[in-house]
């Protein structure tokens, strides 16, 4: 039996340099890095919908943290979710 395809590991940033450096971090790891400038480019991408464990660089700027949640959850697929000391308390709870 074949190993499913690698997780997908997504990171939302405006910071170009950031969006950089994260593809170089993450390169030795088996899992599909992306970038996206906001949470609704990653809804809108067929792999960014796909996103086990997301990372906010600081926060998506165009959605509430907890609309992005619920939709990630509606796909079924994201697991883990990071988040920086800017979002509040009830929405990590979330």
């Amino acid at each position: 039996m074949s190993p499913g395809p690698c997780p997908v590991v997504s990171l939302i940033t405006v910071d170009p340099r950031l969006g950089r450096d994260f593809l170089r971090w993450v390169q030795p790891y088996a899992v599909q890095p992306r970038v996206f400038a906001s949470g609704e480019a990653l809804l809108r991408d067929l792999e960014g919908a796909r996103t086990r464990l997301l990372l906010l660089a600081p926060k998506a700027p165009d959605l509430p943290l907890r609309d992005l949640l619920r939709r990630l959850r509606e796909s079924g697929t994201a697991e883990v979710i990071c988040l920086d000391d800017e979002d509040d308390v009830p929405a990590a709870v979330d």
